[in-house]
């Protein structure tokens, strides 16, 4: 069967939430490049240069105001790395290639403008990511959604992601972003 559509999955953890978005994306017909991350340096290089058929970039792991959480690492591994602990906007400025993707994050405050700006300089036609920390499942409750509507609906981009936000106030949190914005 031929995939409805290609993504690129970068994960920032391994947890169960990643591999139930994971089960979640392949059942509804997208193939899933998955694309774990161990240190800053493998998050530059898959933002860098992103799958060449795959329409959507998806983000998952942890994030705080200021940017991704990365994982920590030892001292020596860490001092090879242009990025520990946190990948900043800057960090996309400066490294990714996005070539007319779609980029979603579930990470806590990627959505932020300051964020969501650097992803769409970047060459991202959309950017969906929370402004905010959603409480408990609630950003895997969205993408499983989010999905759902884009996929089995068929429903434009800006159509899914506002059903998908319409579950409840922590999907809510979610915003979409088309063209950078003050």
């Amino acid at each position: 069967m031929t995939p409805k559509l290609e993504a690129d999955l970068i994960c920032l953890e391994d947890g169960i939430g990643v591999q139930a978005l994971r089960a979640t994306l392949e059942y509804f017909g997208v193939r899933v490049n998955y694309l774990p991350v161990g240190a800053g340096g493998d998050f530059i290089r898959y933002l860098g240069a992103p799958g060449a058929s795959s329409a959507h970039v998806i983000i998952a792991g942890h994030g705080l105001p200021r940017g991704f959480c990365l994982d920590e690492l030892a001292p020596g591994l860490a001092a090879e790395q242009k990025y520990n602990e946190v990948f900043p906007a800057e960090g996309v400025l400066k490294y990714a290639r996005l070539g007319g993707k779609i980029v979603v994050s579930d990470a806590c405050y990627s959505g932020n403008l300051k964020m969501a700006n650097a992803f769409l300089a970047r060459g991202a036609t959309a950017y969906l990511a929370p402004d905010g920390a959603p409480e408990g499942d609630a950003a895997l409750i969205f993408l499983q959604s989010l999905y759902y509507y884009l996929m089995d609906t068929g429903l434009p981009l800006a159509e899914a992601s506002a059903a998908a936000r319409a579950l409840d106030k922590e999907t809510a949190i979610f915003s979409l972003r088309t063209g950078e914005q003050d």
